[in-house]
């Protein structure tokens, strides 16, 4: 456990670091080691237009999670009702083979 902990944590730190590396020049792109072909590619995409509206990806964020916060709570709900059935069916069995074997005696 410990391995996968120090894994971890050393993915992390390592995501922070290329994310945000140390120094002055904090993007990958404005280093000068940089290949060529990278710093060119980030050029073209901070130039280029996006191909969707950022607010109708916001609505569609919106309205995806609240159909999926419905559908949850409508699973939940009738599998709820479900276990609530079984646990009553399985308990008034287990009361009339309790009755039944007072019966005998």
């Amino acid at each position: 456990m410990q391995l996968l902990k120090e894994f971890l944590d050393r993915y992390v730190c390592s995501r922070f670091y290329l994310y945000d590396p140390p120094g002055v020049q904090a993007d990958l792109h404005e280093r000068e080691d940089a290949p060529e072909s990278f710093k060119a590619a980030v050029e073209e995409m901070e130039e280029q237009e996006p191909d969707v509206n950022p607010w109708v990806c916001v609505v569609l964020l919106v309205i995806t999670a609240g159909l999926m916060g419905f559908t949850t709570e409508c699973v939940s709900s009738s599998h709820l009702s479900q276990v609530m059935y079984v646990t009553r069916a399985v308990t008034a069995g287990a009361e009339c083979a309790t009755h039944e074997a007072h019966a005998e005696d």
